[in-house]
């Protein structure tokens, strides 16, 4: 007779919001739950996201990681099942998760040239004047998408930059 691997899921609160939105998602997608999903992932992502964050920083970047990874499938599989909807705010989940760090960017940009972290402000001043630039020429919609794009890969460097002393 063969004993199963106990699987210890440490710490056990992280891991419960983590399934949790993993069981709301399969769920969803296998009731067809399309509409609902739409709307219910961005929030709980973000609010696990938030979660992790605070608490457990090293789950928060795992959690996101697989985000960005997985919400493209995740995305199709709920307009397979339900209908196509165009753009998905299924795929806000992973930049709206990743964004919770700019309380990290804000709180240490100003300190962030000492420590090497000029990179991380001119990408910063380049990409603000695209905005503003984008709000001129172009429509509010596009310029803010554009933001969320450009910008979030400099807020997740920033945050590993700030923390990498956290990460083994």
């Amino acid at each position: 007779m063969t004993k199963g691997i106990p699987i210890k899921l440490e710490p056990a609160p992280a891991w419960t919001a983590i399934l949790l939105f993993v069981v709301i998602t399969i769920l969803g997608i296998i009731a067809g739950a399309g509409s609902l999903l739409r709307i219910l992932l961005p929030v709980v992502g973000f609010a696990v996201g938030l979660f992790l964050y605070r608490r457990y920083p090293v789950l928060y970047l795992g959690f996101m990681w697989w985000l960005w990874f997985l919400m493209p499938l995740v995305r199709r599989l709920i307009d397979y099942r339900s209908n196509w909807v165009n753009p998905s705010p299924v795929l806000l989940v992973a930049p709206v998760v990743t964004w919770i760090t700019v309380d990290t960017f804000v709180k240490y940009l100003p300190r962030a040239y000492k420590q090497g972290g000029l990179p991380f402000i001119l990408g910063f001043t380049s990409i603000l004047y695209g905005f503003i630039i984008g709000l001129i020429k172009s429509t509010p919609i596009f310029a803010i998408r554009g933001l969320i794009d450009w910008f979030t890969p400099i807020l997740l460097g920033f945050y590993l930059f700030i923390n990498w002393r956290d990460y083994p």
